[in-house]
């Protein structure tokens, strides 16, 4: 007979952080596609919709284990939007952000690393080493735009 043990609030403090953590990059994306040359547009767009999906599938996992996922984004979503904006006063918005992504989404895949590991369930693990994956893969997909 497997015990199952009651997830505490406190248990589930990684997977919120990359709750909020994915809510403020989705928020820098979006404000990234409204920002961004022609050319770029589509990779904004990818960018935002992986983002978006995982937002969406966090706040599940948040939810079915008793979190609450309508906490939203934190102070950087409001940071990530005013940082593109003042980009886009001096720059466009093209190929030439990536290395800001790429750095940016280091920070989400460290949060993923963080919440697998002390995911609740192996379902859950299972699901965030998924989305992990789906977000190292696209950033392999668009390693070559500089």
């Amino acid at each position: 007979m497997e015990i199952q043990t009651k997830v505490t609030l406190d248990d589930l403090e990684e997977l919120a952080d990359l709750y909020t953590l994915t809510i403020d990059t989705c928020a820098g994306f979006e404000k990234i596609r409204e920002k961004s040359e022609p050319a770029f547009r589509s990779t904004a767009d990818r960018f935002f919709d992986l983002h978006k999906r995982h937002a969406a599938k966090i706040a599940v996992l948040l939810a079915k284990n008793g979190g609450d996922p309508e906490r939203g984004g934190g102070l950087m979503s409001s940071v990530n939007k005013l940082v593109v904006t003042m980009r886009s006063w001096f720059d466009k918005i093209d190929e030439d952000i990536m290395d800001q992504v790429r750095r940016g989404e280091e920070h989400v895949l460290s949060g993923f690393d963080a919440a697998i590991f002390a995911a609740p369930t192996p379902q859950d693990q299972t699901a965030l080493e998924e989305m992990r994956d789906e977000l190292n893969a696209l950033l392999a997909q668009t390693a070559d735009l500089d």
